[in-house]
């Protein structure tokens, strides 16, 4: 494994641990919403109900008045609880942008790696074709100095044997 594939396993795992925590996130973000919109719901009841009693009894009026505005404080906070999830979504929003940059990034590194395999793979295929020539000019290379000696050899035998 050279240098540059475990570059790409680290940002791979990296981002891979980065999209479980959004997704951990989305999930719990859901979940609270969910929760929101429940006892929105309830408090909405409650609210139709007070008005109700509002129109027949105005005896009570300043009880009530006292129960809607405790109403108001929950939607108030209700509101910020709001406005923090709003923020959170947003952060979570250009952390996906970011992650979407950086998988184009690696996209592209992809797309470059496999244009130089593809190189890559090419001069292997002409070194192995030139290695076999080379093996095959050996070859004969080897056959040809073979029959010089035994011709060597034999002009040798003859030299000794005018000699003699």
């Amino acid at each position: 494994m050279d240098g540059h594939q475990i570059v790409k396993e680290a940002i791979y795992l990296e981002e891979r641990e980065l999209l479980k925590l959004i997704l951990e996130k989305t999930v719990a973000t859901e979940k609270n919403v969910k929760e929101l919109a429940a006892r929105l719901g309830g408090l909405e009841k409650r609210f139709d109900s007070l008005e109700g009693r509002i129109d027949g009894l105005e005896k009570r009026f300043d009880g009530l008045e006292g129960r809607i505005d405790g109403l108001e404080k929950r939607f108030d906070g209700l509101e910020g609880r709001i406005d923090g999830l709003e923020k959170r979504f947003d952060g979570l929003e250009e952390r996906i942008d970011g992650l979407e940059k950086r998988f184009q990034r690696v996209e592209n590194d992809v797309n470059k790696l496999k244009e130089e395999q593809g190189m890559i793979k090419q001069a292997v295929m002409e070194t192995n074709k030139n290695v076999k020539q080379l093996l095959e000019n050996q070859k004969s290379t080897y056959e040809i100095l073979s029959e010089h000696d035994v011709a060597i050899r034999a002009i040798r035998r003859r030299i000794q044997k005018l000699e003699a």
